[in-house]
């Protein structure tokens, strides 16, 4: 009969242990989740290139030319107004993140007239794609094909206009995320309508023919990155 109360009280007495170490475990359990969460980085994963937008970029260049066909703007006998020379000129690109560019460019060449002009100028008005290799390194090559209208004549006069096609091999320097220097080989050839030099009154361009030059060009690229979009968040532990 004494027994009875005994064992009853040891049971419970039992249980009131057991429910205080299960709950003791239980804050432990949730002070060392805690410690874990509050210890946890989150960290946005990389942009995918291909999908971030276009870049705008500026390209601002001096250029040395050398005419190497002239046959079509000078004559057999007459003193060739095509002469070799320099110039400046500028880009505004459009660039796309898997390497294509769109741009708008104009450029104004300076040549030797041989005493027919004062100064010859050449202005080229064009628009032109590109497109770059190896993009993830600091050194991108690319190619670039353009077309458009120019005019010729003697000190930024217009005395005859005619299209333009222009190729260009070269190479993109970075030198920081919105500055490059770039360096390149091309070659413009184009036709223009005929017309007669005022300095000698000869006929020119009388008949379809192409002129072409070949020229090295160095110059600076002004570059406005996108706005990046950022990836999935991931949580680190």
């Amino acid at each position: 009969m004494l027994m009875r109360p005994f064992l009853l009280g040891l049971g419970v007495a039992m249980c009131i242990l057991c429910t205080a170490t299960s709950s003791r475990a239980d804050d432990r359990q949730g002070r060392r989740d805690r410690r874990r969460n509050d210890d946890s980085e989150v960290f946005l994963l990389p942009p995918d290139p291909k999908l971030q937008p276009p870049s705008i970029a500026i390209q601002i260049h001096a250029e040395a030319l050398s005419p190497v066909a002239t046959r079509a703007i000078c004559p057999g006998g007459a003193r060739c107004v095509l002469g070799g020379g320099g110039g400046v000129g500028g880009v505004l690109e459009r660039r796309a993140p898997w390497g294509f560019a769109l741009g708008l460019g104009y450029d104004a060449f300076f040549l030797d007239g041989n005493g027919v002009y004062e100064l010859s100028v050449l202005q080229a008005f064009r628009v032109g794609v590109r497109y770059r290799f190896l993009r993830e390194r600091s050194i991108h090559p690319y190619v670039g094909v353009g077309f458009g209208a120019l005019i010729f004549g003697d000190t930024f006069r217009a005395n005859t206009v005619g299209g333009v096609l222009s190729t260009e091999l070269g190479a993109e320097f970075e030198l920081g995320g919105t500055l490059s220097f770039v360096a390149a080989l091309t070659a413009r050839m184009f036709s223009v309508k005929e017309f007669v030099s005022t300095g000698d009154d000869v006929q020119r361009a009388a008949d379809f023919g192409i002129n072409a030059m070949v020229g090295l060009q160095l110059g600076v690229v002004l570059l406005r990155p996108p706005r990046v979009r950022s990836g999935p968040a991931r949580l680190l532990r």
